[in-house]
């Protein structure tokens, strides 16, 4: 074998040694990041409920009520501002809540006074009650919670109202549901004619029920 093949033969597995070790040199590792924490919503809402009942010593029904609010719960991450929004939103729903109670822890010894709910003890069927219902609805930063209080204390009927109250969530108070309109008389006429118009397709049994000059009203 000549020079000239043995020294190309030489390079050539110097080539294939470089290659090799090449190859088995580890490949830096990539950088992982950390996955990132999903975070929830700093805030929601939940319903919650307050009730009680009245019975008397032979342990017959006399009144009872059960009242529901809406609560704004906020999360750990909550900042400041939320924290001081949920405050004031949360203060204006126990307002309603002790109004309630007003009339709830009274139900009781006003029952307790009614002759024919004394004289059908038993039957189950007559007693007084007061229940709020509450239900949130928001549109935009408009939160809007919409309460029916029905109740029933002796006559002939119960009684039922309905109110709301609206909590802007951009400026963390309650507002006047005008404030939510450009042109606000413009917005009164236009809810007024659309509940005189539910009103006049009511069945005619239940309009004849409607007090005189309810229009205005």
């Amino acid at each position: 074998m000549n020079i000239k093949k043995i020294i190309s033969l030489m390079l050539c597995a110097g080539i294939c040694f470089a290659l090799i070790s090449c190859a088995n040199e580890e490949l830096p590792a990539e950088e992982i990041q950390p996955p990132e924490e999903e975070t929830g919503p700093a805030y929601w809402f939940e319903t919650t409920e307050t009730s009680d009942k009245y019975s008397d010593d032979e342990g017959h029904l006399l009144a009872s009520y059960d009242y529901q609010i809406i609560v704004m719960k906020t999360a750990e991450q909550a900042d400041e501002a939320v924290l001081a929004m949920a405050e004031h939103f949360n203060a204006g729903m126990l307002e309603v809540l002790n109004s309630q109670l007003e009339t709830g822890e009274e139900l009781g010894q006003w029952a307790s006074f009614d002759e024919r709910l004394s004289s059908s003890l038993g039957e189950g069927d007559y007693y007084y009650t007061d229940e709020l219902t509450a239900e949130g609805t928001q549109a935009g930063d408009i939160y809007s919670v919409c309460f029916n209080n029905y109740s029933y204390m002796g006559g002939a009927h119960p009684g039922q109202t309905y109110f709301s109250r609206t909590f802007d969530l951009s400026r963390g108070e309650y507002i006047d549901p005008l404030e939510v309109a450009d042109d606000p008389e413009l917005f009164r006429a236009t809810v007024t004619d659309l509940l005189l118009d539910q009103i006049q397709h009511l069945d005619p049994e239940i309009l004849s029920g409607y007090s005189d000059g309810y229009e205005s009203t």
